[in-house]
C-alpha cells in the first residue's frame, strides 16, 4: 500500500496499574485522524518526531509541536464508551474539526462523543473560565 502511514504503539501498563483501555486506543486513533485532516497547511503535518503520546487507564494526552514552536494538545478521556475531547493551543480554536464526522467515526467503534472543546485553557483560566469543568468552556 502506498501513501498510508501506520503507527503501532505498544500499550503497556505500569506495574500495579491497569493498562489503557482498548476503547481509549480506538478513540485516540479516530481523534488523530480528524486532527490530521484539520491541521493548517503551515503547521507542517503530523511528523512523528514532533508528536508525543501519554496514556493512562482512561485518558490520553497527545502533543503535536508546530514548526514555530506552537503546540496543539489533545486531551482525551474515555469512560463507559463515552469520550470527552479537548484540543487546546494557540491555533486550536481555528481548527476546522468536523464534529459530526468525529462523532460518526467514534460511533462506528461504539463510542459516544460526549464533549468536544476547542480552545486555549490557559487563556480561558486567565479570563475566569469555568473552574468546575476539567476542560473549561465548550467551543
Amino acid at each position: 500500500m502506498t501513501g498510508v502511514q501506520t503507527c503501532a504503539l505498544p500499550i503497556l501498563g505500569r506495574p500495579g496499574t491497569a493498562a489503557p483501555s482498548l476503547r481509549l486506543g480506538q478513540a485516540a486513533s479516530v481523534v488523530l485522524k480528524s486532527l490530521q485532516r484539520a491541521l493548517p497547511e503551515g503547521f507542517g503535518g503530523m511528523d512523528a518526531s514532533r508528536l508525543s503520546l501519554s496514556l493512562s487507564t482512561h485518558s490520553a494526552q497527545i502533543r503535536l509541536e508546530g514548526p514555530q514552536g506552537q503546540a496543539l494538545i489533545v486531551e482525551l478521556r474515555v469512560r463507559d464508551r463515552n469520550a470527552e475531547v479537548h484540543i487546546r493551543g494557540e491555533t486550536a480554536a481555528l481548527l476546522p474539526i468536523q464534529e459530526h464526522e468525529l462523532r460518526a467515526s467514534l460511533a462506528a467503534r461504539n463510542i459516544t462523543l460526549g464533549r468536544l472543546e476547542l480552545g486555549s485553557s490557559q487563556t480561558e483560566q486567565a479570563a475566569g473560565g469555568n473552574a468546575g469543568s476539567p476542560f473549561g468552556r465548550s467551543a
